[in-house]
């Protein structure tokens, strides 16, 4: 049986503060992924053997960029500003940033909830849904948003690493993921 990272990505490898950072990282109009916490979800990674399962609303566009065989639609890079973040989602930009961001430290998304969820306010019964196709051994998820249907299910409370936006992944977390995932 897999162990899974079921992971969200804003407020969890980035923050609004890295809209301040110079230069602006070059992601299309969204916020970076901060290299330090990739590093630290690698130490997850690395610790348990745990497969990431993308849960974040980076989703959508990295399941467009696996759709289309790891490739984006070519645009000049003169036509980017004539796009909104939505278009750019469509294409799989953003999915393109993540796995790269990823791959530079050797992750990779294995898959993702999307078509485990109905409505995607109610993380947790896409988590849930996804277990019941893929039985885990165990799993760990890394949200920085309490959905309700998190607050809800004691199934998902006991393997939930709740962040807040501020502090991100931290070494605490990353212990603390650990500690899930290896059943202690």
């Amino acid at each position: 049986m897999s162990k899974y990272i079921f992971l969200d990505i804003d407020g969890v490898l980035n923050s609004e503060e890295m809209l301040n950072h110079k230069p602006f990282p070059k992601c299309r109009g969204i916020m970076g992924i901060e290299k330090s916490k990739v590093k630290r979800l690698k130490k997850i990674v690395e610790a348990t053997g745990a497969e990431i399962v993308l849960t974040s609303s980076w989703k959508k566009s990295f399941d467009t960029f696996k759709r289309n065989g790891y490739r984006v639609t070519q645009i000049d890079e003169s036509e980017l500003a004539n796009f909104w973040a939505e278009e750019l989602e469509e294409l799989g930009y953003f999915g393109k940033y993540l796995s790269n961001k990823l791959y530079d430290q050797k992750l990779r998304v294995s898959d993702t909830t999307s078509r485990y969820e109905r409505n995607p306010n109610y993380r947790g019964n896409g988590i849930l849904a996804y277990l019941k196709d893929h039985p885990a051994e165990a799993y760990v998820i890394l949200d920085d948003e309490n959905f309700r249907d998190y607050q809800s299910r004691s199934a998902i409370q006991d393997h939930l690493v709740l962040k807040d936006y501020i502090t991100l992944l931290s070494d605490n977390d990353v212990y603390k993921a650990i500690t899930i995932l290896s059943n202690n």
